[in-house]
Parts: structure tokens; sequence; C-alpha cells
């Protein structure tokens, strides 16, 4: 299961929505090696527990065993006790969330947490420079470390939330000389998860063809269900939510969508809310690792 980068921005507005100027942070806690809960704290409401982790991040309802910190919870607890959730943005065209915190001193950090392949959940100043990570990076296009400054990855492809229609011609007529069909090409050309592509282009009623034998019109409906996907989805328009189950009914991913090739209903396990899907799957996976 990844959660895809239009997933993360209904998360983070519905984050957003809850998590309001008058909540604080009082307590940070460490549940595993690589996942914690932020608790807020409000004057007039209920506390929100944030979770914080390389499976993903939610708003939860579930109460987690404390583990003991480790070096880099507690840099983040020194930083982050007592500050407010100011802002939360999700890079364009990436699965990085960057959680921006103000202290009673109007100095501002950032927690940046990377939902894709080991994962990763660092904290850096107002400069960007790293002050704590959970998992250091060196590799021939990224360094991250303790004292270097934090940056994304190389752009892989183009942001789904702004393309036009425009880019979307662009980008066919640059492989339009290749033998690759459609689906894979979406897949590979976009930064969107493979069960929204099956679904936009079973909507569209356009066969898994090759990308140059698409005709005008096909580009156009093509193109029109592909944004309707992607904005319903990080709006939370047309929501179905549910949780995907293997054969012994375990959980295997979730969806903000029923999945258009998921046949049997006995796999599946319906919510009444998204948030309430991705907050019983991460528990699952938090509990399982």
């Amino acid at each position: 299961m990844a959660i895809s980068e239009i997933e993360l921005r209904f998360i983070v507005n519905n984050i957003k929505e809850v998590i309001d100027s008058v909540y604080y942070v009082s307590n940070i806690s460490l549940i595993s090696k690589n996942s914690l809960i932020i608790k807020f704290h409000h004057s007039q409401k209920n506390d929100v527990s944030l979770l914080i982790s390389t499976f993903g991040i939610c708003i939860t309802k579930y109460k987690y065993s404390i583990m003991e910190d480790n070096d880099t919870l507690k840099k983040i607890k020194t930083d982050l006790e007592r500050s407010k959730l100011v802002d939360a943005v999700v890079t364009p065209g990436e699965r990085i969330v960057q959680f921006v915190f103000q202290n009673i001193l109007g100095i501002k950090y950032y927690l940046i947490v990377e939902l894709f392949g080991h994962g990763n959940i660092m904290i850096c100043n107002d400069s960007f420079k790293i002050l704590n990570i959970l998992n250091p990076i060196n590799v021939r296009h990224r360094i991250l470390k303790v004292g270097l400054k934090y940056f994304p990855p190389p752009a892989r492809g183009v942001d789904p939330l702004s393309i036009t229609f425009s880019d979307f011609l662009s980008l066919i007529e640059k492989n339009e000389s290749e033998n690759i069909d459609l689906k894979r090409w979406l897949g590979r050309s976009l930064s969107i998860s493979k069960k929204f592509i099956e679904l936009a282009v079973h909507n569209s009623k356009i066969h898994n063809k090759k990308v140059k034998d698409l005709s005008p019109s096909e580009k156009k409906i093509l193109f029109e269900e592909l944004t309707s996907t992607i904005r319903n989805i990080s709006t939370g328009v047309g929501h179905e939510p549910c949780i995907l189950l293997d054969e012994n009914k375990n959980p295997i991913d979730i969806s903000p969508v029923i999945p258009s090739d998921v046949v049997d209903s006995d796999l599946i396990k319906r919510f009444d809310s998204y948030t309430d899907a991705i907050d019983e799957y991460l528990n699952h996976n938090i509990l399982q690792n």
C-alpha cells in the first residue's frame, strides 16, 4: 500500500481543518521505531492525536503503547513541544508532507515526512537545515543527514494536480514514437497511483490501447476523466472509502473509492469516511511491524 500525492492532499486538508490555531503540542510519544504520536491540546475542545509514521499520516482515535524515546524523538520533542501547527503542505508531485510548527518565540520548525521507499521523518529549522533525521540517506542524487540542508528528490513526473490539457498533449507527443500501452504510460508520466489510473481509464470507456493510437477525442476524454478523478479524490467528492482484504481477511490496501477491478464484495470493508479507513489501516500496519 502506498498513499499517493492526491490522497495526501485530502488527508492534509482534513488535518488542517481539525487542528486549528488554538491547539498546541502538549506531548510527543514514540509508538514504534518509525511512528510517533503528536498530541494537541485545546482549551475548549477535545485533544487531538496526530499519527506521524513512515507508513502514512492521519488523525487517530487509537491509543498506543509508548516506547522509550530515541535521539530523533528527543530532538523533535525539544523543538516542537508547546508549539502550534501553523501550516501543512504536500510537495507537488511527491509523497512528502511538510508540517510547519511555530513556538512561542515565533521560531518555525519543519517536520518533514517522506512516504516513499523506506520512508523518513526529520526535523529542520526555518532554513531547512536538518536537525535530526530518522533514516539518513546517501545516494547518487541525494544526501540527507544532520547538518545538511533538506531538499526533495529529483522530479519524477508531472504534478497531476496542476496538469493542463496542453501539458497532457505535450506528454503524449513525447511518447507517441514508443510502443507503450496507455496505463503503463500514465503510471510512468504522472505521480498517480495505479488504482486511480485504472479507475480513470475504466470511466473513460477507452480500451488500454497504445498511446500513439489515441484519437483526438479520446485524448480529451481521457484527460477530463483523469483530472476529474484527481480532483474528486483530493477534495473528498464521491468517496466510497474502503479497506481491501486478502482471502484471509487481512488488510492489504486502502482506497477512497471502490477499485474498478475488485469484483468480490467480501474482500472490501467499507467506511463512512476515508480518514477512518486510513486510521484503521495504519493501526494494522503499526501493530504488525
